[in-house]
């Protein structure tokens, strides 16, 4: 039997000050019965579990004032207050600062800062410096573009069209895994240049460019359906196809000074788009399967020098 029922007020002792307190629940566990103890004024997070049966010395009857009259606790007397005598404090005057001045540092188009901070920006400005080394290709794409170079050259094979998975269905299922969509919701052109801006710049070049960079003289017997697609071969060509789109693009950033804004943006952002591939690139690409009459084994044949 309890000592204490729930919500009783009462004295409480912890680390010997007393408190008012307040029974919040009793509770019992495979360990034993415990009383949650509140203490007023207190948030919940400074409440205490006393084992029932340990109440002696821990837990009051009664108001704090009953307590303190009880077992003779008096309020702590007020600190006498002791005048100081007026010390003069002599003046130091400040030390001179030792930092070093740095001169400005000019940079165009930016405010003109000095310091360790201009220095800083100025050195960030050319690491974050486009170079050719930043033309980065999936992995996997890398090795499918250059398994079609050795088809494409040596053995004069064709691709099976139009692919079985084209460019616009790969990019719209990379946005669905950039954000929640449902599964019968329809990707848009605006989605695509909301969430992912640089692979919509590159389809749009895959577009744009086919007929003038991917489509040249040499190269006409590898499209003869170019023409039949019109002005979206984006719908009708695949993985295969990006691939060699993205390897053009670094002679094209060489050769062409017009095209270099636009080919940075696009590999600028295709970090996440490269990991995409990598990982799902098996639901895109068949080997075999994608090309004219062309067996696995011959395929593992052709590709193998």
């Amino acid at each position: 039997m309890t000592m204490f029922a729930s919500r009783e007020k009462f004295v409480c002792v912890e680390k010997g000050i007393a408190y008012e307190a307040k029974i919040r629940r009793i509770r019992t566990s495979y360990r034993g019965t415990f009383y949650i103890v509140h203490f007023q004024g207190w948030s919940e997070r400074s409440n205490i579990r006393v084992q029932v049966g340990k109440e002696e010395g821990k837990m009051f009857k009664g108001t704090l004032q009953e307590y303190n009259e009880k077992y003779g606790v008096n309020e702590q007397q007020e600190e006498e207050n002791v005048e100081v005598e007026n010390v003069p404090v002599p003046v130091v005057e400040p030390k001179k600062s030792r930092k070093r001045k740095h001169s400005p540092i000019k940079i165009e188009g930016a405010v003109e800062i000095s310091g360790p901070r201009a220095r800083r920006s100025a050195a960030k400005q050319v690491i974050e410096e486009f170079t050719l080394d930043k033309f980065v290709m999936s992995r996997r794409l890398r090795r499918i573009e250059d398994d079609d170079r050795k088809l494409r050259i040596r053995h004069h094979i064709r691709i099976k069209m139009p692919c079985r998975v084209p460019i616009n269905e790969i990019v719209n299922d990379y946005v669905r895994t950039l954000r929640r969509f449902n599964k019968n919701q329809r990707i848009t052109r605006a989605h695509i240049q909301k969430w992912a801006p640089s692979v919509l710049a590159l389809v749009d070049h895959f577009n744009s460019n086919m007929k003038r960079w991917m489509y040249g003289v040499l190269e006409e017997w590898e499209y003869p359906e170019l023409d039949e697609y019109g002005d979206n071969p984006s719908q009708y060509y695949g993985i295969i196809h990006l691939g060699r789109c993205v390897k053009k693009m670094k002679g094209i950033y060489e050769l062409f000074t017009k095209e270099r804004a636009s080919i940075e943006f696009i590999m600028s952002g295709l970090g996440g788009f490269n990991k995409f591939i990598d990982k799902h690139y098996e639901k895109y690409y068949r080997r075999s399967e994608d090309y004219e009459n062309l067996a696995e084994y011959q395929f593992e044949y052709r590709t193998s020098y």
